[in-house]
């Protein structure tokens, strides 16, 4: 066991400096930073609180121990009896603010003495790390599989992986369902007028709409000279019906089918219709509006809770999808994935750039508040399981006011799809020179259109791109039997296309935050804790 003790003299100026001294202890310790604040913090509670009620020179012994690796602090004095927690004046004020922040410490008082005991919090694994490591615990299973009896490997996907990926994303979809109907809602009325509503929506939308045909041209016009495509009459059918079905198909027949099926746009619909009602009555509404706020961060506190084991979801997502392909999946589709890997981070980089030359920020700082992010997207290839960290960001580390980020990221995750099209414009193309087509200008053009307009379909979560590949095989003449290689394909490339998406709207959302003027630019040239 190691020992230290600091007596201290009660007082201000005594305090500020023990705290100062054991924060230099704590730090040689390697405690982590937001652990440290929290120590420092209740101690500093505690002492202020003993020197209201004693005179100032009150001798206090601070003694820190480490047993085992266990770090703890006792706060020592003499005299009577005094529980500084349970006293009359900041009885209720301590307790809450201790509880607050998970210190919640012990006092006993044996042979004329008091002790404080608090117990300071072990150093959790960064959620980037605890990410890498389920990725590299998923690639060994992967490998390991290989020599596996095939009932084994079957079993291990039907009873155990398969039911821990279906149960992860059937409540993630429920939930985030939710979360985006109420996100919108309060963002639309914390926007504060119709007006301004209107005038913002507009913008916004728009943005969006542009960016995703803009990505599927940007992509379409870089794999033209990267791949030998067989130039002729063309094959495919045009099925335009399924496109003006899904557009006439956004306003639902019920409000509760939406939230079942997890329809993003009959939700947004219903969501936007809903919000401009309690924006137009918001007057007489505004207690509606408090109780929407509360149950949206009940809501996202779930989705939070839920984020703790995305690490086994990915371990058993991506388990399944090398034992059902083989780690030899990549020896086939190594090329088309690497041009997602690099066209779809071109584009957000090209965001992260605008916004470090127009507001005068380090590229690096960007990238360092979006990583959290961006490595949940990348890892779950689900930007909806990185909503509530991406609204969490946006507010405390990129400065967009919360009204905003609140409307405009379930709007995003919604119609943001440029990433979505372009992913799916270079599958396409590996896809028919695969398979040898005979392409033509009108087929490129109805790819472009076609996989701009079919995008906004894509749910987004893990696994969603195969709702549009098999129609979009048929629509472009690319034989059925090649879904094989584009399955896994598209699925590999869903994780590249969630993780630049979510970086993407980063930037995006501080881009037109600074354009209306909302943006806390001090908070955004911070520097990540």
């Amino acid at each position: 066991m190691k020992k230290r003790e600091l007596k201290i003299k009660l007082g201000s100026e005594a305090i500020d400096q023990a705290s100062e001294i054991l924060q230099g202890r704590m730090r040689e310790k390697n405690v982590q930073d937001r652990n440290l604040q929290r120590t420092r913090l209740a101690v500093e509670t505690i002492l202020l609180n003993l020197s209201e009620h004693y005179a100032e020179g009150k001798e206090v012994t601070l003694i820190t121990r480490t047993i085992l690796g266990r770090k703890s602090l006792c706060i020592r004095y003499d005299g009577e009896p005094y529980n500084p927690l349970h006293s009359d004046d900041t009885d209720e004020w301590t307790e809450r603010f201790l509880a607050d922040i998970s210190m919640k410490p012990s006092w006993k008082y044996t042979n004329n003495t008091n002790e404080i005991y608090l117990r300071i919090p072990r150093n959790k694994l960064r959620d980037d790390v605890m990410l890498l490591i389920a990725l590299l615990i998923a690639v060994i299973l992967g490998f390991v599989g290989a020599y596996l009896p095939s009932d084994v490997v079957n079993n291990g996907i039907t009873y155990v992986f398969s039911p821990i990926s279906t149960i992860f994303m059937n409540i993630l979809k429920s939930l985030a369902g939710l979360l985006i109907f109420l996100s919108i809602i309060t963002g639309i009325c914390g926007i504060g007028s119709l007006s301004e509503f209107s005038k913002v929506g507009k913008y916004l939308i728009g943005r969006y709409l542009f960016f995703t045909f803009a990505g599927a041209a940007f992509c379409i016009l870089a794999m033209l000279p990267l791949h030998h495509i067989a130039f002729g009459a063309g094959q495919g059918s045009t099925q335009w019906n399924k496109i003006f079905d899904m557009v006439m198909k956004i306003i639902p027949d019920n409000p509760i089918t939406p939230f079942i099926e997890c329809n993003l746009l009959q939700i947004v619909f219903l969501a936007i219709l809903i919000g401009i009602g309690i924006l137009v009555l918001l007057r007489e509404s505004a207690e509606l509006h408090a109780v929407l706020i509360q149950t949206k961060n009940v809501v996202m506190y779930l989705v939070g809770l839920l984020c703790h084991l995305l690490p086994l979801y990915i371990i058993a997502s991506l388990t399944i999808l090398f034992w059902q392909n083989g780690m030899g999946v990549f020896k086939s589709i190594w090329k088309p994935l690497l041009f997602v890997v690099i066209f779809l981070h071109l584009m957000a980089l090209f965001k992260v750039a605008s916004v470090s030359i127009r507001c005068k920020i380090s590229p690096i700082l960007l990238l360092k508040k979006a990583a959290p992010s961006y490595l949940i997207g990348l890892s779950t290839a689900s930007s909806m399981a990185a909503l509530g960290t991406m609204l969490e960001a946006n507010e405390k580390r990129f400065g967009i006011p919360k009204n905003f980020s609140d409307f405009g990221v379930p709007i995003g995750n919604t119609i943001g799809r440029h990433m979505v099209s372009g992913g799916f414009v270079i599958v396409m193309f590996f896809l028919a020179e695969y398979a040898g087509i005979s392409i033509n200008i009108g087929w490129l053009i109805s790819l472009w259109l076609y996989v701009s307009i079919v995008s906004f379909a894509n749910p987004p979560i893990a696994g969603g791109v195969l709702i549009c590949l098999g129609v979009m095989l048929t629509q472009f003449g690319i034989p059925e039997q090649y879904l094989g290689l584009g399955a896994p394909l598209t699925l590999l490339s869903d994780f590249v296309m969630a993780g630049a998406y979510v970086l993407d709207e980063h930037m995006e959302m501080v881009l037109q935050s600074r354009h209306w003027g909302t943006l806390d630019e001090k908070m955004l040239r911070s520097k990540v804790e």
